[in-house]
């Protein structure tokens, strides 16, 4: 692909007081080359349409690729089950690889390309409830296939995102920032996070159950059996 378009690339136009001609045939070079830039990042989004990346799903151990390949096929194909009722079967995922070089101390992101787009956006709408659908799929996380450009664009708007945050005196640790696409264009979604007041009701929990131990003059051996009842009441 050409080099990026650059500021300095373009002529400064309409400016009577530069005392400078404009280079038509410059303007023109500059045109082509920006045209023909989206169309090869049109190509390259178009090509990408049904794939999806997927994160942190266990990777198989076998020293033949072949095993390893259809664990990850069947563990897709029981996911979509498990967590949305999602009928899909092998000859929908057309292709399935795992990005970067094999090791037995990492998990690699898995490269999928579905069937239909329809396949692909039902796979990753399931994305939202992976969290709340039990230990062997929370972790895992599901993105579209971004191009280097697409990817760079998410990167500035949120860096702007929590740029501002830190101007409104907050953490931007404080909320969960991701990107959607309608259309071609990015957009920031900005969630509140709960941690913090989770952690102090825990700790309020922890604290009255502390009171209450002193009041009745129970053997402090019991304090710590009452800290894992707390724990337990706030995350039931």
């Amino acid at each position: 692909m050409d080099r990026v378009l650059e500021d300095k690339d373009w002529p400064r136009l309409g400016c009577s007081n530069t005392g400078k001609p404009v280079d038509e045939g410059k303007v023109k070079e500059i045109i082509k080359e920006a045209v023909n830039q989206q169309q090869e990042e049109d190509k390259e989004v178009e090509a990408r349409r049904n794939n999806l990346v997927l994160y942190n799903i266990p990777e198989n151990q076998s020293e033949r690729r072949e095993d390893r390949l259809k664990v990850d096929r069947d563990f897709i194909v029981t996911m979509c089950d498990d967590v949305a009722g999602f009928d899909i079967n092998d000859a929908d995922i057309l292709k399935c690889i795992r990005l970067g070089a094999f090791s037995v101390d990492k998990i690699r992101p898995l490269l999928i390309t579905l069937s239909s787009k329809d396949t692909r956006d039902g796979i990753l709408r399931m994305g939202k409830d992976l969290g709340l659908s039990g230990r062997r799929y929370s972790s895992i996380g599901i993105a579209p296939d971004l191009t280097p450009k697409q990817r760079e664009e998410n990167r500035k708007l949120l860096e702007v995102v929590k740029a501002t945050i830190v101007a409104d005196g907050e953490s931007p640790e404080n909320y969960k920032l991701y990107v959607i696409r309608r259309g071609t264009r990015p957009e920031v979604i900005k969630k509140k996070r709960h941690k913090v007041a989770q952690v102090s009701l825990r700790q309020e929990v922890v604290q009255g159950n502390l009171r209450q131990e002193v009041e009745q003059g129970n053997p402090q051996q019991e304090v710590g059996q009452n800290r894992t009842v707390a724990d337990q009441q706030i995350d039931s």
